[in-house]
């Protein structure tokens, strides 16, 4: 845990700036160790008080766990105020969240490890709210394999990709899997221990 005291502001850097340069020496000192796939920090609200700081602590801890499950759009530094929906969803104990079953179809999916590249395409189909051409470029797919394996999800989940009320229910049932531990990406959506190249500085013109 990672305290930080002081007035915001001043100068000083932010809190998930803060979290951001402790990921980075997290990810070098784990780096190389076959145990550890993945590094992740939470982030609490910041607090007026020292006596408040239990509930901030409690916050990040529950944004860590949330950016470890691998959420494409929480990254590996997560603030607890920009959970949106995951601040409903983290608050399920293991036992709920593994037993929680919001579209039954999809564990015909979930259970069988041969399936994961479908249930990849599904996410990354979903989070970009259902665009074949968007989905297709950031998988490095062709429209036709993406096509077919849309289908091959309907086929197995016994669900419709049409219907608004459906996609719900998969994309929410997807999420509590990540979050159960239940689905981790290997492909395209899977994250890196590897640190991003750094943004070539640019000169100011006179």
């Amino acid at each position: 845990m990672l305290v930080l005291l002081g007035k915001r502001g001043n100068g000083h850097p932010g809190t998930v700036a803060v979290g951001q340069h402790l990921l980075t020496a997290l990810r070098a000192g784990v780096r190389g160790l076959p145990s550890v796939h993945s590094v992740a920090v939470g982030v609490g609200q910041p607090r007026g008080k020292l006596v408040d700081l239990r509930l901030s602590y409690d916050e990040a801890t529950v944004a860590a766990r949330v950016a470890a499950a691998q959420l494409p759009s929480i990254g590996p530094v997560a603030s607890w105020s920009d959970l949106g929906i995951y601040r409903v969803l983290s608050q399920l104990s293991g036992t709920a969240l593994r037993r929680a079953s919001v579209r039954p179809g999809l564990e015909r999916l979930l259970d069988d490890k041969a399936h994961l590249p479908l249930l990849e395409t599904l996410e990354t189909y979903l989070d970009l709210a259902g665009n074949a051409h968007a989905t297709a470029e950031r998988m490095s797919l062709h429209r036709t394999s993406l096509y077919y394996r849309l289908q091959r999800i309907e086929q197995l989940a016994g669900t419709d990709l049409r219907n608004g009320s459906e996609r719900l229910c998969l994309h929410l049932a997807l999420k509590l899997a990540r979050l159960a531990g239940r689905y981790r990406p290997t492909g395209a959506l899977a994250p890196r221990l590897t640190e991003p190249p750094a943004p070539k500085a640019s000169r100011a013109s006179a």
